[in-house]
Formats: C-alpha cells, sequence, structure tokens
C-alpha cells in the first residue's frame, strides 16, 4: 500500500488544527507499507532539501529500522518504486 501524506498547511491557523489532531511535522510525503515492514519517502525538487524536522524524523524512522528514501527526481522515484515491485498497483 502507498499514499501520500497531506502535511501542510495554508496557514497558521489551519496549522493549529492539524496539530490538534496530531499532524506531526517532518513526516515524509509517502508512506509505502510493505510485506516486510514500512518505507518512508520524502520528495524534493531541485535545491531544496530536508528542514530539521524532516531530518528527526528520518532518524527516527530508520532507528526503528525502517527504510527511507528521498527522491528529488522522477527517476528516483521509479527506481524506490521498481525496488519494491509496486509499480503493479498503479496499472
Amino acid at each position: 500500500m502507498l499514499f501520500a501524506i497531506n502535511n501542510n498547511s495554508a496557514d497558521r491557523r489551519e496549522g493549529n488544527q492539524h496539530k490538534a489532531i496530531g499532524v506531526v511535522a517532518g513526516v515524509s510525503d509517502m508512506v509505502y507499507i510493505h510485506m516486510g515492514g514500512v518505507a518512508f519517502i520524502e520528495l524534493k525538487v531541485g535545491k531544496n532539501g530536508q528542514s530539521p524536522e524532516q531530518k528527526e524524523f528520518q532518524m527516527i524512522a530508520e532507528g526503528r529500522l525502517h527504510k527511507y528514501y528521498i527522491a528529488k527526481t522522477l527517476g528516483e522515484f521509479q527506481d524506490i518504486i521498481k525496488s519494491y515491485n509496486i509499480a503493479k498497483q498503479f496499472k
């Protein structure tokens, strides 16, 4: 199961509402739940890097022995998908 996480807020009020219901800053853009565990995928464009919260989330995920990927191009994202053989989900 591959799915996206909408962790963006339009303004401070919406951000506070998200926080109140349990949204956590830094969570990866996508999550893949597979038979062997969970993999997290962060999507970046151009020279954009991880925020401190994203780096902390990566450390937590990897510390619990989950895979964490950063994809900066469509090709990198496709390679991650192919490595888990999950492209068949989208046919």
